[in-house]
């Protein structure tokens, strides 16, 4: 049965170098029924599981994972001596967003296999998402300083380096600083391309840092970084409507309608299927930066189609906006220009009222406000409500001078001063949707790259105490009562991290034991060969989910709350 379970491992291992992940999952399934404590078996199958759903964009095989590591953990206690075991079992939490149950695996991982530089990233990764940012710097920044000494070999070495610059832009982009997210793409970006094999990942990451750039309000080098990024990609989706972006900006219209046109038509397919599933608004479920960038195109091509002067047409697509019930600050100022270009004022009062509501401080906010009175300026100058008129021309000064646009509130107020006087002033143009507020449709949020991780299955002798230790430090543990047990000598990790202590010969998980004896050596033979997938469809009998280790919880400090999205709103009545 051992040499068969082998033979099985073997062809897994080659279906998942060859990406057949769904090949690779039967492979060591049926391993596991000839030799159901196999670990390499096991660790084969769950990294098929989670790997299948990274590429299928999915979350039910994760799920099937974690449930077929408790499972086989509480049936077979020596596998839970394998840090890889609790390495697939973080990854697998981390994938579902369930931050204590990854901390408490990381634990568990790092208890087996302190100097393993993967766990720390994935460390790092945690504390990002519960919004410990300084404890996540540091894990990454020792993590990068042990590298060298390491002796992993090149090609490791900058893959691991690049995973924490990507990790330190992230940190960065939630701190808001975009000067110091950009710094660290492009150190990122600057090592050969091993990891990020995926053309959308690798995409994701120049798409970033354009963006970040954009933002920096530093367009020639983003421009620049866009050709790069072609020049390395070639054709890609999240670049060509960064083209189309740059031609709005440039307000070259008639390139940017033959950029967008493809992509607003698979939008509308897209939008129609979903509509079939969920009428009010866009689907829940639906991949976030998708949606965003559905709506992106959109926009954009209903800017450009009203530019083109073609009103009709780019109502289509701004009503469709706002029909999926995307209160978006620049689609109602589109749409009340819309109104406006077509000569429905009372349509464009209401629209440009709604707008003048917005409640905020930040810049973005009030330059759409003063956009709102703009239009509604105009409005009035054209039906001679002097009244309104003056009303309209006092909030646009008052506004731009709170944002220090001191051109633009002189403007205003010598024209206040005109209208004093009694004199009869030629109307105002409607307002113009500048590039400062188009730059509000790019989003910017952390970088999570869905790359399949490759299959790396350990030796088959686990780690019973580590060979070597870094150095020891003293370090409190947190009792389930609030106090402070007696401080322990600890493996030194990551500054911000406590994992578990070393005893002096670790033991295996406690398990609730299976009322028939298991043996800790000997294989079991099904008494019934399974079908393939049994192993994690059918619910083993006489199974227990085991007691995990009662670990310190890593992730102790306060919660951070994420800085808003750019573009945050809300709006009165």
């Amino acid at each position: 049965m051992i040499v068969l379970a082998d033979t099985w491992i073997t062809c897994g291992r080659c279906a998942s170098l060859m990406g057949n992940f769904e090949q690779s999952i039967k492979c060591f399934d049926l391993a596991l029924h000839h030799q159901p404590n196999n670990f390499m078996a096991l660790i084969g199958l769950l990294s098929g599981l989670k790997n299948l759903d990274i590429v299928q964009n999915t979350m039910e095989n994760t799920t099937k994972a974690i449930d077929l590591i408790s499972r086989f953990v509480s049936q077979f206690p020596e596998l839970s001596e394998f840090p890889s075991i609790w390495k697939e079992s973080a990854e697998c939490f981390d994938r579902l967003n369930m931050l204590e149950q990854t901390s408490v695996s990381l634990g568990n991982a790092i208890n087996l296999d302190p100097n393993n530089p993967d766990l720390w990233l994935l460390s790092s990764k945690n504390m990002v998402k519960t919004g410990n940012l300084t404890g996540a710097a540091q894990i990454l920044q020792q993590t990068m300083m042990g590298l060298p000494s390491m002796n992993l070999g090149s090609k490791l070495t900058w893959e691991l380096t690049q995973k924490c610059h990507l990790q330190f832009a992230n940190i960065a982009l939630l701190q808001q600083d975009l000067a110091k997210t950009a710094q660290e793409l492009e150190l990122a970006l600057s090592f050969p391309n091993f990891e990020i094999s995926q053309k959308d990942e690798y995409a994701k990451i120049w798409h970033t840092l354009i963006v970040s750039h954009i933002h920096l309000e530093n367009p020639d080098q983003a421009w620049f970084t866009l050709a790069r990024a072609e020049t390395l990609i070639g054709k890609h989706y999240q670049l060509e409507i960064l083209k189309a972006f740059r031609c709005v900006f440039e307000r070259n219209f008639t390139a940017a309608v033959e950029i967008l046109m493809g992509y607003t038509m698979i939008g509308h397919q897209r939008s129609n299927e979903k509509e079939e599933e969920e009428e009010d608004g866009y689907d829940e479920d639906e991949d976030q930066e998708t949606a965003e960038q559905l709506f992106l195109v959109n926009f954009l091509m209903g800017f450009v189609l009203f530019n083109l002067n073609k009103p009709q047409e780019s109502f289509v697509h701004v009503s469709r906006l706002l029909e999926k019930s995307r209160d978006y600050p620049l689609c109602w100022l589109l749409m009340g220009n819309l109104y406006l270009s077509l000569s429905q004022l009372e349509d464009a009062i209401t629209v440009f009222n709604r707008l003048v509501k917005l409640q905020g401080d930040d810049v973005w906010t009030k330059s759409c406000v003063a956009k709102a009175w703009e239009g509604l300026l105009s409005i009035y100058e054209r039906c001679d409500r002097a009244e309104d008129v003056a009303n309209s021309c006092m909030r646009c000064y008052q506004l731009y001078s709170e944002l220090g646009h001191h051109a633009l509130a002189k403007f205003y107020f010598d024209r206040l001063a005109e209208l004093a006087t009694g004199s009869k002033l030629r109307p105002l143009d409607m307002p113009v949707l500048s590039a400062n507020l188009l730059m509000n449709l790019l989003v910017l949020r952390p970088l999570e790259l869905n790359t399949c991780t490759p299959l790396d299955i350990p030796p088959s002798t686990p780690p019973l105490q580590p060979q070597q230790m870094l150095s020891t430090v003293t370090s409190p543990i947190h009792q389930n009562n609030g106090g402070v047990s007696t401080p322990t000598q600890m493996p030194l990790g990551p500054v911000g991290v406590v994992p578990a202590p070393i005893p002096t010969q670790i033991q295996p998980l406690q398990v609730q034991q299976i009322q028939h004896n298991v043996s800790r050596t000997n294989s079991i033979t099904p008494s019934i060969e399974p079908s393939p997938y049994q192993v994690y469809s059918t619910p083993m009998t006489n199974s227990y989910s085991p007691h995990i280790v009662n670990l310190p919880i890593m992730f102790n400090d306060k919660m951070m709350t994420p800085p808003p999205q750019f573009g945050a709103f809300t709006i009165k009545g």
